[in-house]
């Protein structure tokens, strides 16, 4: 084929591939496209997944429960019972004073913590410096914690496992210890105590200002002295230094302020010699207290120089339960009675309001005529002692006889009050606490002082007798009962009641109960105070005081006291009224009045009992005064207790007087 027609196909070609759609292609092989494979799976651990999600169910419980417990706390802290109350940052332990009927101190009673509250102007100026330099150096600048402190002893508890002391308390911090009560010092204990402590402290702070703060502290502060329990700065300051707390001097301050972590290590009254470790403890605080600028330079000299010379230490009287006389025991015991019965009260109850709420007690106690009563108890008892032998029983029954020394009691009551104005319960000193007080002793028999008030007067009341009333003294025979007469005529035919009470003539007595009635008789002695026994109390023997329980000193003597005051029997009172610390009265005994005997009849009974001390034959004309009139009558029974009543129309005292 020629070129030119190669050329002409070429060109029909190109023009046929234009206007040809149609194009024929070459076959081509396709590629076989392979299928997408799924991802490959992981293994799966249903067993895990299963713990994973319990343990995070559980850390979600645990911090629900974590965050309750802390709102808990939080909450119980500041508005629940963990909350500081406005009553609980009062000091709840203060010693009752006790005052005679002039309004002196005569006593303090205490409970367990002996303490007397004064405020901080009443204190030396030492002695908050030198707690605040030894106790609480940064004090002025907290809030209530010193974080400093208390990091320190959070990380000593825990490198000791829980077994230390927390420590690092603030002084507001251990107000509210005090306060609170609270002390556990271990393990979880001790640190939810701390916490609660901490919050307590800051609410201590809003409630309270420094000085306050500071104040409080001082007289709750334990302090040591023993079994006498020492509580404040004031008590302490009397016990160390028998002085008040204004007058303690810089060297004194810091010895009582440095003692507070070990007061019985730091005792200088124990048998041990303690004055090097003293020496040293108070140099200590007198050079913190330099350190700190609470004292000069010069003060700080001056308190050395006192070390060095020997501080003087000068044991004080601090109050003493023990230390109470007869007369202020019984008042004790009759406040403690009033209170249980008022209040509903347990003794132990009483006790602890009595000597622990700062009570001022207002004694009918006159020291004037205590004084002449001490006189004779006291002084001369030596006088009055005597050795006499009374016939015993053994447990077999076998009769022996025994020596025993003479006792004796006495009751004063003015009869213009009813007030108990003095007594002894004993004779000699007075040397324990709680013993036996006969002022108020029952068991004794009151012999022929039963007469006046047990037969004579109820039968001038009830108008079975006149004065000119005559009774036959002779031998007679009541039932199975046959008294006899003690003087020497053994019988004396008729006699009026003027010579019947003049010679304590016995049959006549008996003869008149008889027709009184012994019941008769019993309601009669009730009215007056007297605690009788109505179901053995029946023999006509009360004439002559055959009491199943017998009298005591105390019921005698108010109830012939009845008699001087005109028939009318007024409770006999220790004392008048209590107050509280604020002067407010809490409590005043109520003395009850019960008319007995007319007013006729009281006065004749009276003149009658001047027979036994004026009379010819009168039983007890050795208590005649010179100067005085005087009204009495004797008892004696087959024990030899002998009890002599005495009135004094001058100063109007009934005295009942028993020698035992």
């Amino acid at each position: 084929m020629k070129k030119n027609e190669k050329q002409e196909v070429k060109e029909n070609k190109a023009k046929n591939k234009t206007s040809d759609n149609t194009v024929m292609y070459k076959p081509v092989k396709t590629k076989k496209v392979k299928e997408a494979k799924e991802p490959k799976q992981k293994k799966k651990h249903p067993k895990l997944k299963k713990f994973i999600k319990v343990i995070l169910v559980m850390g979600l419980i645990l911090a629900v429960a974590v965050g309750g417990v802390l709102a808990a706390i939080i909450y119980r802290c500041i508005w629940g019972d963990w909350a500081i109350a406005e009553d609980a940052l009062e000091i709840k332990y203060e010693n009752s004073i006790m005052y005679d009927k002039d309004g002196n101190v005569v006593a303090t009673l205490r409970g367990n913590e002996n303490r007397e509250i004064i405020s901080k102007d009443e204190m030396s100026e030492y002695l908050p410096k030198a707690f605040i330099s030894i106790e609480d150096e940064r004090f002025e600048e907290h809030n209530g914690v010193d974080w400093k402190r208390t990091i320190g002893a959070f990380v000593t508890f825990i490198t000791h496992s829980g077994e230390s002391s927390f420590g690092g308390s603030t002084i507001t911090q251990q107000v509210v210890k005090n306060v609170t009560g609270e002390d556990e010092n271990s393990a979880i204990e001790g640190a939810l105590r701390k916490v609660k402590e901490i919050v307590r402290a800051y609410q201590v702070e809003n409630k309270l200002s420094k000085d306050q703060i500071l104040e409080l502290y001082l007289n709750l502060i334990p302090l040591g002295g023993g079994a006498n329990n020492i509580y404040g700065v004031q008590t302490a300051s009397r016990y160390y230094f028998n002085k008040d707390a204004k007058d303690v001097t810089v060297a004194e301050a810091a010895y009582i302020a440095g003692i507070t972590s070990a007061p019985e290590r730091y005792n200088p009254f124990g048998e041990k010699d303690r004055k090097e470790e003293i020496n040293k403890k108070v140099k200590t605080v007198l050079k913190k207290m330099q350190e700190l600028g609470k004292i000069t330079e010069e003060e700080y000299n001056n308190g050395m120089a006192e070390v060095e010379n020997g501080i003087a230490f000068s044991k004080g009287e601090v109050a003493q339960n023990n230390k109470l006389s007869y007369y202020l025991e019984a008042a004790r015991d009759q406040i403690l009675k009033d209170l249980m019965e008022t209040n509903n009260w347990t003794k132990d109850e009483a006790e602890l309001n009595l000597f622990g709420n700062g009570y001022h007690i207002y004694t009918n106690l006159d020291q004037n005529v205590q004084r002449e009563v001490d006189e004779q108890f006291v002084n001369n008892a030596s006088k009055w002692y005597k050795i006499k032998k009374v016939t015993r029983k053994d447990k077999d029954g076998n009769k022996y006889q025994e020596e025993v020394q003479r006792q004796g009691a006495m009751v004063v009551i003015d009869n213009e009050t009813g007030y108990i104005v003095a007594g002894a319960g004993g004779l000699g000193e007075k040397t324990v606490a709680n013993g036996t007080n006969r002022m108020n002793l029952k068991g004794h028999s009151p012999g022929s002082c039963m007469k006046p008030i047990g037969v004579v007067g109820p039968s001038l009341e009830e108008g079975i007798i006149t004065l000119a009333t005559a009774i036959d003294d002779s031998q007679k025979t009541f039932g199975s009962y046959t008294p006899n007469n003690w003087y020497r005529e053994r019988w004396a035919g008729y006699m009026n009641m003027r010579e019947i009470l003049m010679r304590s003539a016995n049959v006549p007595q008996i003869t008149i109960l008889q027709q009184l009635t012994v019941p008769k008789s019993l309601s009669y002695l009730e009215k007056m105070g007297v605690n009788v026994d109505a179901e053995n109390d029946v023999g006509l023997s009360l004439a002559l005081g055959g009491l199943t329980n017998g009298m005591t000193p105390l019921e005698m003597a108010g109830a012939y006291a009845t008699i001087q005051n005109k028939g009318v029997y007024r409770t006999p009172l220790y004392y008048s009224k209590i107050t509280d610390k604020d002067g407010t009265t809490i409590y005043q005994p109520k003395q009850e009045e019960t008319k007995v005997f007319s007013e006729q009849n009281a006065w004749l009974l009276l003149d009658l009992m001047k027979e036994p001390i004026y009379g010819s034959q009168g039983t007890g004309t050795s208590a005649r005064i010179s100067g005085q009139d005087v009204r009495g009558k004797t008892g004696t029974t087959n024990r030899r207790f002998i009890i002599i009543f005495l009135w004094n129309y001058k100063i109007l005292y009934s005295i009942s007087m028993a020698w035992i």
